[in-house]
Order: C-alpha cells, then sequence, then structure tokens
C-alpha cells in the first residue's frame, strides 16, 4: 500500500510541477546527464520526473540506471528519485547526485590518436582535434513515421516454426498460425474469421523527446506514402491530402484512405466484401521502447454481397511483389469495375478466393451495385495493446416475455449509431440506446438452455450446440469449412466441396466480452471490442451474422519506425536512430 501511495502522490507532484517547470532556475545537466533520460535542455523538466517514475515501477528502463538513480544509492531508481527530480527542475539546488561511471579509452592507429569518454549516458569521442559528443541511451534521433504490418491468423505455409516470422507452424493445417482472430455477431457463425496477411498500416509520429530513450509519442495522423489513399471516383488513382480535396491528384474530388484492401469473408453460405474507409484521421499514443499503444480507429466499412461464397473479393491475380508501387497484376472477380485492369496487391488472403487465397488490392474494387449498407456501417475501434472489455447491459430478446441483456443495440433516434449504453446516443443527439425490436438483436444464438460456456482464452461455445456442418474439400487456410450443409445432398450440388463431415460446435459471445493484447517494441498484438449495427438493406447478412451485434478483433502485428520517413533510418528501442 505504502508503494501504491508513493506513487499517487509522485503523480500529484508532477502536475504540480509542470506549471512551474521553465521559469526555475536552471540545474547543471544535460541529456544522457543526471536527471535527464529524456530532455536536451539545461535542466530537467517534468517529462524527465515522471520518465523516471514510470522506470522506478517497471515500465520504462533508464540507460544507464544511474542516471535515474539521483541519490546515488546504488540500486533502482525509486519515486524519491521522481521527486527529487522535480524539486531540481523547480530550482532547488544540490540534488542531483548520480554516481555513473567514467570510462576513457584512448587508440593509437596510424599516427591517429583517438580518445572516447564515457560518463553515464553520454559519450564523447575526440579524433585528431575533432570531438563528437553522443547523449542520451545512445543519443539516437527520436522516429517520426511508424509502419505496422499485420499477420494473418494462417499466413505462410510451413514445415516447421524456423518458417513463420510471428507465431508457429501448424502442422494441421500446415500454415504459420498467430493469434490474430475477427469475431463479428451475435449468431457466432461468423466468428474465427481472418483478415488479409501481411497488410501495411502507415503513420505520422511526434515525440516529445529529441533523443532516445524516446518514450511515448503521439500518433498525429495517417502517412499516405503506402498507397491506402485513393481517389473517391477512381480507387485505382492514389491521392496524397487525406480527407480533403485533391486537386492536383483527384481533380478536386476527395481523397479517401481506406485501412487496408478489401477484405473477403464468407460465413453460412453468404460472401461478403468488405471495404474499411477511415471517417476521419487516426489518433492515438505509441511509446516506441516498451511498444504500448492506443490509438482510435473510425471506420465505415462499406459491405458489398456479391453472388459466390468461394470469391467473395475480386482479386489481384499475378503480382510479383506486394506493396511495392508495381502493378504487374491483373483485376480478377466478378462485377468489378477494375476488371482486367493492372493492379498492386497491398496485402494477401491466405483463404479467398477459395481455395488457395490469392492477392487483395484497392486497385480492385467491388460491383458498387452490390453495396448493401450505403456510406457504410459505423464502426468505431479503440485499439490498444492493453485489456479491453465490452459488458452486456443493453435491454433485448422478446419483451416482455423474454427480456435478456445484449452487449449492444442502436441509437433509437439513428439506428445507423451503434450503442453499448445511453450515453452513445445521447452524445451524438440520437436518443436512447435499445434492441430494435422483433428479436433483432440477442446475446446467442446457442440452442437448449441457451448458455454459453467460457472455454479459455475469452472464447465461448454454446453448451446445447447447436453443432454446424461443413462440406469438407473446400476450406478456409486454417482448415475450417464455410460451406454449410445439413445434408451430403448440399455438397453435392456444389461441385468439388467435398462431403457433409465437418463438425463445428457453435461459438458465442461471453455476457462481458474480454480481449487482452500484449505491449512490445517490434510485434505487438492489438486488440478492440466494438459494436456494429445492422446493415442498411441486407436482412441476410444480418440475420447470418447477427447484426446489430458486438465484435473482436485480435491482430498480431509488426512495426518498424523510422527516422526520416519509410525507408530512413531504423529505430531501436531505447536507442534510438543512428
Amino acid at each position: 500500500m505504502k508503494h501504491v501511495q508513493r506513487f499517487s502522490l509522485a503523480i500529484a507532484a508532477l502536475s504540480v510541477a509542470a506549471l512551474l517547470v521553465g521559469s526555475a532556475t536552471p540545474a547543471a545537466a544535460d541529456n544522457g546527464d543526471c536527471s535527464q533520460p529524456v530532455s536536451s535542455g539545461p535542466n530537467p523538466v517534468a517529462t524527465d520526473c515522471l520518465y523516471i517514475l514510470r522506470t522506478a515501477v517497471g515500465l520504462l528502463t533508464c540507460t544507464p540506471t544511474c542516471i535515474c538513480d539521483l541519490n546515488d544509492s546504488g540500486g533502482n531508481p525509486n519515486a524519491t528519485d521522481s521527486l527529487s527530480c522535480l524539486n531540481a527542475a523547480v530550482g532547488v539546488p544540490n540534488l542531483l547526485n548520480c554516481d555513473c561511471p567514467v570510462s576513457t579509452t584512448t587508440t593509437t592507429t596510424g599516427g591517429t590518436t583517438t580518445t572516447t569518454t564515457v560518463d553515464g549516458g553520454t559519450t564523447t569521442t575526440t579524433t585528431g582535434g575533432t570531438t563528437t559528443t553522443t547523449i542520451g541511451g545512445g543519443g539516437g534521433a527520436c522516429p517520426d513515421t511508424v509502419e505496422l504490418t499485420v499477420f494473418a491468423g494462417a499466413g505462410e505455409e510451413c514445415t516447421s516454426n524456423g518458417d513463420c516470422e510471428v507465431g508457429t507452424c501448424d502442422s494441421g493445417f500446415g500454415r504459420c498460425a498467430t493469434v490474430t482472430s475477427l469475431d463479428t455477431g451475435f449468431t457466432g457463425i461468423s466468428h474465427d474469421a481472418d483478415i488479409n496477411h501481411r497488410q501495411k498500416a502507415l503513420a505520422d509520429l511526434a515525440c516529445a523527446a529529441s533523443a532516445a530513450p524516446c518514450g511515448e509519442c503521439d500518433v498525429t495522423g495517417v502517412n499516405t506514402g503506402n498507397g491506402d489513399c485513393r481517389c473517391a471516383d477512381d480507387n485505382a488513382a492514389i491521392c496524397d491530402q487525406p480527407f480533403a480535396a485533391d486537386a492536383d491528384d483527384c481533380g478536386g474530388a476527395i481523397c479517401n484512405c481506406y485501412l487496408g484492401p478489401p477484405l473477403p469473408l464468407s460465413a453460412g453460405n453468404t460472401p461478403a466484401c468488405v471495404v474499411n474507409r477511415l471517417a476521419n484521421d487516426i489518433s492515438g499514443t505509441l511509446d516506441v521502447d516498451v511498444g504500448s499503444s492506443a490509438t482510435t480507429v473510425n471506420l465505415r466499412s462499406i459491405v458489398y454481397l456479391p453472388n459466390n461464397v468461394f470469391v467473395p473479393c475480386p482479386y489481384c491475380d499475378g503480382d510479383t511483389t506486394a506493396g511495392d508501387g508495381v502493378k504487374d497484376g491483373t483485376c480478377v472477380g466478378g462485377g468489378s469495375p477494375n476488371l482486367g485492369d493492372p493492379c498492386d496487391a497491398g496485402a494477401s488472403n491466405t483463404s479467398f478466393p477459395a481455395p488457395g487465397g490469392n492477392g487483395s488490392s484497392l486497385d480492385c474494387f467491388p460491383d458498387p451495385g452490390t453495396n448493401i449498407s450505403g456510406a457504410g456501417l459505423q464502426i468505431d475501434l479503440d485499439l490498444s495493446t492493453g485489456a479491453q472489455s465490452l459488458t452486456s447491459g443493453v435491454a433485448c430478446g422478446f419483451p416482455p416475455v423474454v427480456v435478456e441483456q445484449c452487449a449492444c443495440g442502436e441509437c433509437s433516434g439513428n439506428d445507423n449509431i451503434p450503442c453499448t449504453n445511453n450515453t452513445d446516443c445521447t452524445a451524438a443527439g440520437a436518443g436512447n440506446c435499445q434492441n430494435p425490436g422483433g428479436g433483432a438483436a440477442r446475446p446467442s444464438k446457442c440452442a437448449g438452455n441457451l448458455i454459453c460456456n467460457d472455454v479459455g482464452g475469452g472464447e465461448g461455445e454454446c453448451d446445447e450446440g447447436p453443432t454446424d456442418q461443413y462440406c469438407d474439400a473446400i476450406v478456409r487456410a486454417n482448415g475450417e469449412g464455410f460451406v454449410s450443409c445439413l445434408s451430403q445432398g448440399d455438397c453435392d450440388v456444389i461441385a468439388g466441396s467435398g462431403n457433409c463431415t465437418l463438425l463445428s460446435t457453435r461459438e458465442c459471445f461471453l455476457s462481458t466480452i474480454e480481449s487482452s493484447g500484449t505491449a512490445d517494441p517490434d510485434y505487438p498484438v492489438g486488440t478492440s471490442t466494438f459494436c456494429i449495427t445492422r446493415t442498411s438493406s441486407s436482412p441476410t447478412i444480418d440475420t447470418v451474422a447477427g447484426l446489430p451485434g458486438p465484435g473482436r478483433v485480435i491482430n498480431q502485428g509488426k512495426t518498424v519506425k523510422y527516422c526520416g520517413g519509410v525507408g530512413g533510418d531504423v529505430y531501436a528501442a531505447n536507442t534510438g536512430c543512428p
């Protein structure tokens, strides 16, 4: 308890000190010296002191440790060191007593003498009369761009774990398996879907620190360098003025940005192609050393209803290297306005077109005539590496005979806005959060006793079924079926789909939907729980998936941070860019 109290008091002191720093008498310090793990000015500031405090409770590391050990205790930094830093920042003298070792190395080569002195985090090198000083934990600069690559739950084909950059080789289906998963709707039929593989996203960063360790940086918006922003009137035309009229690239049309290329889905013999357009710019934070993040992504997901369960989206066939800017593939797939056009795949899908998958590209859009969601479903994601939950609190079912509790409803004043409580609706001036009526929203489609059992990992499974049946010859990349059947005859009418032998107990959401990410500077896991409204004109998809209803996504990712944009120097955690 004393540890918690000290932490709370230190936070309060930091809040006050932040108002004072700047008018204080400068202390004798510089970045990499005693009390300055972050800033580069003549004296420590509140950011340094907060960094020391976070180091004291194990959230960060100080390199070397002595920089944050202000009282020369010879141990790890503590809350007292943080408070001493605050006092030093506002001018209290004689508080900085770090005992960082000083070492000097002198070498002579061919008559040239080089002397290197290391004093804590500061390295001074003198060669032939020229002096270079490197400050901080390595002294490298802070990044300005982050590239996130997400990996599908079933990725590349493999024979051993060594074939997998992330995840492990699943011998059952012969692919690299990660924790990535997408669950949508309350029926459970659309759970365990997959995302596009090696899909990339770029964002700009602004770090308060000027040198490593850079710590928490602001995510300031979309970076257009990977070609995911396209003209509203021509999806094949790349633009660079996000969410605005782009005169030179689009002739004045709006430059829309997307969360990757079209996503093919198929469940319950109902295919769907989803184009995830960003409603506005992204924002959030990323700790580039720890790898923790929290980002707000507001989507307008446009849903298209094709007529082929094996080919939900047009695809980019024959592209040699995805995302290289070279359109050496060809758009294939029914109804696309881009059929036969050249394309560059932005990612691949390992399941669709089935079997085997292929490239997915913003150069290859679905048939606009199959749009069943108008301007798109409102899906607001708070993606983070932390824990997320969604609790059932919306009255649903068939009142007054059957009253249940659902995780999601829709606003009474605007059924395009999903909600978990009345506040979601009143904040938008859209009435109250309610069940649409007629049993449109349910907790699950479990049979019998309606019980959803917790089977671990936040996953639920219906206690008394139903047991879903699938044809066994054409399946997803993870080996799970998606062509539903009630008897062998259902498989016989679809040539090559095999036998009606695959069985699966129906999945369900628990009353509290939980998900947890993992912070990592290189390979983080991000997650979000959210609500989805009904489509505007397709009872088929609403019934099959269970909309309005909840959703959950877990993404295994890889981050690379750059100084000077993509292709520049790569940032190393706690060390910086070269």
